[in-house]
């Protein structure tokens, strides 16, 4: 498909991106390799899936861009779910990453969410100053400061359910500024969108410069969130 690519704006023949890259599925999947995308206005006839979601979005050049941050998140996002509770019974083990592959890496995910025209990413919306400076970083491999799109991640321990479940993203406020959360099995993103002040607590919870990732335990239970999902897709929430 020859088209404008979205990160370069270089006119190239695009490749079908992954919204979400493959590897995030891993547990999703079921014995067939295929899982599920579950629409609020049809509940009843889930669409099933054997690849994540895709889009031409990204030329090849680009793509490999992202694919060289997905070869070094995936191994450090795979042992996650492993780590044990720290004596502080609130966060995770921490995992020293380079603070620049993970935090592009972490921005990729809400960009491709942004810009992706798929129903499941439509509460994602950046605008367009927001997602033209998030793109300018991504092209650039600049990571920006730890409150530059922000990320807080959160682990849900024991899911039973929402790890074979593809969710869309929701819209959260925190102080009054918005927050996106992206949910992919077990591991949940809070993305600050607007940025915080600096003494707020949130910034503690922000990737550092030195790399020292601190995962949380997740503050909804799965018990919430699934009546979330009930809620959003009854047209109550």
């Amino acid at each position: 498909m020859l088209a404008t690519c979205k990160l370069c704006l270089r006119k190239r023949h695009l490749r079908n991106s992954h919204i979400l890259p493959e590897f995030l599925y891993d547990d999703v999947y079921d014995s067939k390799h295929r899982t599920f995308e579950v629409h609020g206005e049809q509940p009843d006839k889930p669409i099933y899936l054997q690849k994540g979601i895709r889009e031409y979005l990204l030329c090849d050049e680009c793509e490999q861009r992202f694919s060289l941050l997905e070869s070094y998140a995936a191994p450090i996002i795979r042992e996650i779910p492993s780590l044990q509770l720290a004596s502080d019974r609130v966060s995770f083990q921490t995992v020293t990453v380079d603070y620049t592959r993970f935090k592009l890496f972490q921005m990729s995910l809400l960009w491709r969410s942004s810009i992706s025209s798929q129903d499941l990413f439509s509460k994602v919306d950046l605008g367009g100053s927001l997602e033209e400076c998030l793109r300018q970083f991504l092209l650039e491999e600049r990571p920006g400061n730890p409150h530059n799109f922000g990320c807080v991640m959160f682990m849900l321990p024991n899911t039973m359910h929402l790890k074979r479940m593809i969710w869309s993203p929701s819209i959260d406020y925190i102080d009054g500024r918005l927050c996106i959360r992206l949910i992919t099995g077990s591991i949940i993103w809070f993305f600050a969108i607007i940025p915080f002040p600096e003494d707020h607590a949130i910034q503690k919870l922000f990737l550092p410069r030195d790399g020292t990732l601190r995962v949380l335990l997740s503050p909804w239970s799965e018990d919430d969130l699934l009546e979330e999902i009930v809620r959003t897709m009854r047209g109550l929430a």
